[in-house]
């Protein structure tokens, strides 16, 4: 009966096992046979109970590798009779999956004290574990927030006193957690500042709500402005426990602002104050923005009155530039040194030199166009006259030297016609061949005169004389039609060369007038004011006499105006123009300090102006009354020194016939061995300036030093040569060739005279 009881209890045992969640198991003393394994053991090992039977330390097999080094010390233990209260260990079955199993284990013993079973029970605490490892994560993964946060965090009770802080909080007030904990802002901040603290807490509880405030922090380093945000933290109950705050130092910020706001102050004060006009436009062609100097550059009153402007019609004089700009940025977005003509408000167009860039969008279109705008209408205008002197310059050399060579052949054929026609009778049949030889020669010698002046190396006089009296006058007689003289100034100026001007001027305006017309010569005193500064560009302020002449002509094609004063540039057919007049009018008018500028219609004539500034006062020494006068005499010896043996013969003649005693030599080393070697007195050097050797300059040096008192006459073709030609041309000791026999006969008793 009793082993019936025994079985039956079994079973119930059994049946009662097998249906709890975790593994049952009854082994023998030393684990080498299991007696009883519940059902769940296959569930949670995944593998049946059968294999367990069948080899008791199967179970092992599935325990985590990490994990059976314990688990088998603590069975060590169980066998030995030490129970096992708590062991954790994982179960990795068949299919991969692993579990956390909870194992435990005791031992059992009969009357003698004898271990004769073991008990053992394994739970599968997998969710739980999973949950546990999860919170714990999560308290790290906070932690790890709180210490590596650069915002200050702090928790704090209704009372005000601190719960929590974080690692920055720490390290902002040089104190450790535990000396915050359980303080006030009374105990930790001085007491103005721990009011304001207070003060934001109690309007946090009050208002139930997260709430912001900007306060100034006193930290060791010094102030630091933060912005707080603070919150409530409210119980299952839906009462405040807590006040949550977050701290982001915004000083650096702060800073940032204000070093941006200073830069974009500087930024506005230099493009409101650049002198270049600034401006930024839309792609659809309005201006978006622009600075005070872009406004003045246009002529408007304000900013406000280019923004309304359309750019294509009014601010290009063509359409067609602004396509041109546009397609030059859509190949390159940076553009530099563009030039424009533009338009003012009043229609004055102006040259306009840009520079810019184009400024896209995240998408890439066109956003806008920024550009740097210069007006260089006044330097473009300069550039084109210091081109146009550099031609002049350069053509100048070349005229200057060929007029040198030319010059002493002039002497030569000018002096021997002249002695020939005094000797011969002028009823004789050559007489009348060789007076059209002496014009011929004369002819030449004015177109020498032209090409110097043209050159700039014509000798010229400057006196004050009056337009009206001294050059329209002497002109008059040359023209048809003269209309007023009501200029009342004097200017200081060549009267032959502004003749001259007068005269070139004139033939091109008969020239414009081939079925007849009218010219017309004024004179009148102009003031150039800023006024009037835009009407003549270049020249300078100031008090002017304006000489023009008006022709009713055919007028002048604008695409050639910009060439006219080009040396040998003409319109004329070939072989009626040199195209040296105008160059040579602008060349007189600059020599002597004028301007010369053009108004010019096609089909409507040309009107040449010469403004000429006005002088102080009228030189005393000169008059218009020009008596004629003697031719004088001399005595006295000359030492002429020519290289030239056509020049030297003519000259020694003409100093022969006004009674000097004359030596002609031909070198300057030949005139310093005469000079050395003559013990008789020697009154003047007669000498030309370019010489093969030494220079006349040089020549005249060293004679000076062994004949002080010896006076000196320098001749030239061409003044630039002498390598004095500044002082040269302001002396009476410089005669330019060719010369009459009167200019070289006065000219030598004027340098012997002198004191």
């Amino acid at each position: 009966m009793r082993q019936i009881l025994e079985l039956q209890a079994n079973d119930c045992f059994r049946e009662i096992a097998d249906h709890l969640p975790l593994v049952i198991a009854l082994s023998n003393a030393d684990l080498s046979q299991f007696l009883f394994i519940s059902r769940a053991y296959e569930q949670i090992w995944g593998r049946t109970v059968e294999s367990l039977y069948a080899r008791s330390t199967s179970f092992l097999d599935g325990v985590h590798p990490e994990d059976q080094g314990r688990l088998k010390e603590a069975l060590g233990g169980l066998i030995k009779g030490e129970p096992v209260e708590a062991i954790e260990y994982r179960v990795v079955r068949p299919d991969g999956s692993t579990c956390w199993i909870l194992g435990r284990g005791f031992a059992i013993r009969d009357a003698e004290g004898q271990i004769i079973r073991l008990a053992s029970s394994a739970e599968d605490i997998s969710k739980p574990k999973l949950a546990e490892d999860e919170s714990r994560r999560n308290e790290e993964r906070f932690q790890a927030i709180l210490d590596n946060s650069p915002n200050l965090i702090f928790l704090k009770d209704i009372e005000g006193r601190y719960m929590l802080v974080n690692k920055e909080y720490e390290r902002k007030l040089h104190l450790s957690e535990g000396q915050i904990k359980g303080k006030t802002d009374n105990e930790l901040f001085p007491p103005v500042q721990a009011a304001r603290f207070r003060s934001s807490d109690l309007k946090t509880l009050r208002s139930r709500t997260h709430m912001e405030f900007e306060d100034v922090l006193n930290q060791p380093d010094g102030q630091h402005t933060g912005i707080v945000h603070k919150f409530p933290l409210f119980a299952s109950t839906g009462e405040i426990f807590a006040i949550g705050g977050i701290v982001t130092d915004i000083t650096d910020r702060k800073r940032a602002e204000e070093g941006l706001r200073h830069s974009e102050e500087q930024y506005r004060s230099l493009v409101e104050g650049a002198p270049y006009g600034i401006f930024r436009s839309s792609p659809e062609g309005k201006f978006l923005v622009a600075n005070p100097a872009m406004v003045r550059m246009l002529g408007y009153d304000s900013e406000s009155e280019l923004l309304s402007l359309d750019l294509a019609k009014d601010l290009y004089t063509s359409p067609a530039d602004r396509q041109r700009v546009i397609s030059l940025y859509a190949q390159f977005d940076h553009q530099r040194d563009v030039e424009v003509v533009c338009k003012r408000k009043d229609g004055r167009p102006i040259l306009v030199r840009t520079s810019g860039r184009l400024i896209r969008n995240k998408q890439g279109s066109t956003e806008c166009y920024e550009i740097i705008a210069e007006d260089i209408t006044e330097r473009k205008l300069l550039e084109d006259q210091l081109r146009q002197a550099q031609k002049v310059e350069a053509l100048g050399e070349l005229a200057g030297g060929i007029a040198h060579d030319f010059n002493n052949l002039l002497v030569a054929i000018l002096g021997q016609c002249q002695m020939i026609l005094r000797q011969i009778d002028a009823t004789s049949a050559i007489y009348g061949r060789l007076q059209e030889i002496h014009e011929a020669a004369e002819r030449a010698k004015w177109l020498t005169a032209q090409l110097l002046i043209f050159g700039r190396q014509k000798t010229h006089e400057l006196e004050v004389i009056d337009p009206n009296f001294d050059v329209v006058e002497e002109v008059r007689k040359l023209l048809d039609r003269l209309i007023g003289e009501n200029a009342s100034g004097r200017v200081r100026a060549d009267r032959n060369l502004l003749q001259q001007t007068i005269v070139n001027l004139c033939v091109n305006a008969r020239d414009a007038m081939p079925g007849g017309g009218t010219l017309t010569i004024a004179t009148e005193n102009i003031k150039i004011n800023e006024n009037l500064a835009h009407q003549y560009p270049g020249i300078p302020p100031g008090s002017y006499v304006m000489l023009s002449v008006n022709d009713t002509g055919v007028g002048i094609d604008p695409t050639i105006q910009g060439r006219l004063f080009e040396p040998f540039f003409t319109t004329k057919e070939p072989g009626k123009g040199t195209g040296l007049g105008l160059a040579m009018v602008q060349s007189i008018v600059t020599q002597i300090g004028g301007y010369v500028t053009l108004q010019s219609e096609v089909g409507y004539g040309s009107t040449f102006k010469i403004l000429l500034p006005v002088a102080e006062k009228a030189d005393e020494a000169r008059t218009r009354d020009r008596a004629a006068e003697t031719i004088p005499r001399g005595s006295e010896t000359v030492l002429l020194v020519e290289d030239a043996q056509s020049v030297r013969t003519v000259i020694r003649d003409y100093l022969e016939s006004g009674g000097y005693s004359v030596v002609d030599l031909e070198t300057p080393s030949r005139a310093l061995e005469f000079s050395r070697n003559h013990s008789a007195p020697i009154h003047l050097l007669l000498t030309d300036v370019v010489m093969p050797g030494i220079s006349g300059l040089d020549l005249a040096t060293q004679i000076r030093s062994a004949r002080p008192g010896i006076k000196v006459l320098y001749m030239s073709g061409y003044v630039a040569r002498t390598g004095d030609g500044n002082g040269l041309k302001k002396s009476t000791s410089l005669l330019q060739k060719p010369f009459t026999p009167a200019e070289l006969l006065q000219r030598i008793r004027l340098v012997l005279d002198e004191a």
